[in-house]
């Protein structure tokens, strides 16, 4: 079973080229406006009809030339550049018939990616891999883009409370996917009945996993592991008694 590693922290980016294409529209408009402005200052009257015609027009370019931009401004809306991945995604638990393809995504990641022969040296296959997911070993939650293909997972240990992977492919980044299927099994887990969790993580503070995780709140231990990761833990909330509780 792995370390936890964090395949590719999401990031926003490749928004540059969306905004040049609004902007570059935006200006045409203005230049049109212009000339529609020149037309009427001339006082032509056989120009009427065209002025008439171009008003509208000119307004609704720049009208939708600035909410292409704003919704790139924004981040992932309807005008989103292709960076952002397909959409819609849909998380659910992992089942066994998975992990073919977690196997394959875990060399995909930008950061800390891992082979499918370096998973083979440490007795990780997607046959055991599977295994670990039937048996209830290894739960897992796993992200699919619209056609049904793995975008990214997280998986934890359901006997000592660890959050042993999270891998995103690159392509997904930037959507809070790594974080929805963080706490996807954090959830998870809690209801296993830990209320402590624990990872691996980089000590090195320019590696993308080392703020992502501080951020939602897990903290060092002070401690490595046998990889030289430093090992951070998160403590759950003690569930609410109900009120049929002494």
């Amino acid at each position: 079973m792995l370390t936890s590693k964090l395949g590719g922290v999401p990031g926003a980016r490749g928004a540059d080229d969306q905004n040049a294409m609004a902007m570059s529209i935006i200006q045409s408009a203005r230049r049109a406006i212009v000339l529609v402005i020149a037309t009427v200052l001339t006082a032509a009257p056989l120009n009427l009809t065209i002025v008439l015609a171009w008003m509208p027009m000119a307004a609704a370019i720049v009208h939708n030339a600035t909410t292409l931009l704003g919704s790139t401004i924004a981040g992932c809306g309807p005008a989103a550049p292709a960076e952002c991945g397909p959409m819609p995604l849909r998380c659910r638990p992992a089942v066994p018939e998975d992990a073919p393809a977690c196997v394959a995504l875990r060399g995909r990641t930008r950061e800390n990616a891992v082979s499918v022969q370096r998973l083979q040296a440490l007795g990780i296959t997607a046959q055991s891999w599977a295994d670990d997911i039937r048996s209830g070993a290894l739960p897992g939650q796993v992200a699919l883009d619209a056609n049904g293909a793995l975008a990214g997972y997280c998986f934890g240990a359901r006997d000592s409370g660890e959050i042993v992977v999270l891998a995103l492919l690159p392509a997904f980044e930037g959507l809070g996917l790594g974080r929805q299927l963080l706490a996807r099994m954090v959830q998870q887990l809690a209801s296993l009945g830990w209320q402590r969790l624990f990872l691996g993580c980089s000590a090195d503070p320019a590696s993308r996993s080392h703020g992502f995780y501080r951020h939602l709140g897990w903290r060092s231990t002070g401690q490595l592991d046998a990889n030289g990761d430093e090992i951070l833990e998160l403590h759950l909330p003690l569930p609410e008694p109900s009120p049929e509780d002494p």
